[in-house]
């Protein structure tokens, strides 16, 4: 799906070979069509895992003793507080 996100295109062929099967199996091609549902649900998925990625990454600096974060994190929270 991510091909098609990233490209616009309505479909591709997935393509498997093996020339270890019988010639009839060796050769299997399937055709995958667009899903704009999917491919949404997808997106949301990866800013949902992003927001994640972030949100770890700065408890990390803030257990590290960044002084940068450290100083944003007590700005967040004097928001919330007021």
């Amino acid at each position: 799906m991510w091909q098609m996100a990233c490209t616009g295109r309505t479909g591709y062929d997935l393509v498997s070979y093996d020339d270890r099967l019988p010639e009839a199996l060796r050769l299997r091609v399937i055709r995958i069509e667009r899903d704009d549902e999917r491919i949404g649900e997808l997106e949301a998925m990866v800013v949902d895992f992003l927001a994640e990625v972030d949100a770890t990454i700065e408890r990390l600096r803030l257990m590290a003793g960044d002084a940068d974060v450290i100083r944003t994190h007590a700005m967040r929270q004097l928001e919330v507080a007021l």
